[in-house]
């Protein structure tokens, strides 16, 4: 399974839409087009989440023996 990024246009301003995870870009765009029918807010997928990283420094909670 992926994660697919979304977005959706408001009023001239562009946001960032629900994530959809799916198995590929073709469920995700039937998943989109699902969300589309309920609430219309004309979601699109942009991408995939390939990464995820922190810039958090977590040294301080190692354990040394």
């Amino acid at each position: 399974m992926k994660i697919f990024l979304t977005e959706f246009k408001y009023k001239d301003t562009i946001y960032e839409g629900p994530n959809i995870i799916a198995e590929d870009l073709k469920k995700a765009q039937e998943k989109a087009n699902v969300l589309n029918e309920v609430v219309k807010p004309n979601i699109v997928v942009v991408g995939i989440l390939t990464d995820i990283g922190t810039t958090e420094d977590t040294s301080w909670n190692r354990v040394l023996h």
